[in-house]
């Protein structure tokens, strides 16, 4: 990711990683769908970009990061973006990127590759979720890289405290719980793995299968 350059620069990276995907895209196009990098720095120019990417270059959504220069994703400078992907019905791929303020402490021993990411794609979710973004827009297509992360494991710990000390506080939002049938239902990583978690109640099962 290249969300800490400057703004200009970072247009032209994508726009140049875009248009040679879409050139290798365009020499097989029965095998390749691509996704777009995007500056996601700058909110408005990531939704130009990804239109283009969309409508231009037919490719099929996004990938990003789980985080943009520390701000969760379901901010809400970002909700011009989550309005142009419903609008497009295109998928977004989320990949981990370090987490911000921890990485004294993740310093040693590949932490911040062994745990920070797994914890990022996890708050990444819970962004989404309590900041409104699967209220407002779902449903939504999208992709977890790892599994989720830390998120499948730690979900009932997100209902418990949504309902001990979020529930009206936050509204129009709902428990994590609900969303489920909509967006969580599947997680994804780039070993073929997946998680199912069931709509009728969290912890009755989880199946994970390989290829």
């Amino acid at each position: 990711m290249h969300y800490d350059a400057d703004i200009e620069v970072a247009l032209q990276v994508s726009r140049t990683i875009n248009d040679g995907l879409a050139e290798a895209a365009a020499e097989y196009p029965d095998r390749f769908k691509p996704l777009a990098n995007l500056p996601m720095a700058d909110p408005q120019l990531a939704v130009a970009e990804l239109r283009r990417a969309v409508n231009d270059l037919g490719f099929g959504g996004a990938a990003i990061g789980t985080n943009v220069n520390g701000r969760g994703t379901g901010d809400e400078d970002f909700l011009p973006f989550w309005a142009a992907v419903k609008d497009l019905d295109c998928l977004v791929f989320f990949h981990p990127v370090a987490p911000m303020g921890g990485k004294d402490r993740l310093a040693r021993h590949m932490q911040a590759n062994f745990v920070g990411l797994p914890i990022d794609s996890a708050a990444a979710v819970a962004s989404l979720l309590f900041d409104g973004v699967y209220e407002r827009f779902r449903p939504l297509k999208k992709c977890f890289a790892h599994g989720g992360g830390a998120f499948p494991y730690i979900l009932s710990r997100w209902k418990h405290g949504y309902h001990a000390r979020l529930a009206g506080r936050i509204d129009p939002v709902k428990s994590p719980i609900n969303y489920i049938r909509f967006h969580l239902r599947r997680f994804a990583d780039t070993q073929r793995a997946w998680f199912e978690i069931p709509c009728g109640g969290l912890g009755q099962r989880q199946r994970r299968s390989r290829q």
